[in-house]
C-alpha cells in the first residue's frame, strides 16, 4: 500500500509547532519573537497560511534551530 503524504505545509507547521513547544513557548511569545501576530503563527502551524521564505528564516531564527532543520525531508505534494 501507497504511504499517504501529508502537504508540505502541514509537516512545517507540525515541526514548527513541535519546536515552540519543546522551548516552552507560546504562539504569542514565538510572534513577539518574530514580529507577528499569534494568529499568523497558529495559521502556519495549522498549514492555513503558506510561508515566505524571510518569515520562515525569523521563525527558525526564534526557535534557534537552523532553517534548513524546518524543511529538510519535505517534498512538494
Amino acid at each position: 500500500m501507497a504511504r499517504v503524504r501529508r502537504p508540505p505545509s502541514r509537516e512545517l507547521g507540525e515541526r514548527v509547532r513541535k519546536l515552540r513547544l519543546e522551548r516552552g513557548l507560546t504562539q504569542e511569545k514565538l510572534g513577539q519573537r518574530v514580529g507577528l501576530d499569534r494568529t499568523h503563527i497558529g495559521f502556519v502551524e495549522q498549514a492555513r497560511r503558506d510561508v515566505r521564505f524571510t518569515t520562515l528564516l525569523l521563525i527558525a531564527k526564534a526557535l534557534d534551530v537552523d532553517v534548513g532543520d524546518l524543511v529538510r525531508g519535505i517534498e512538494p505534494a
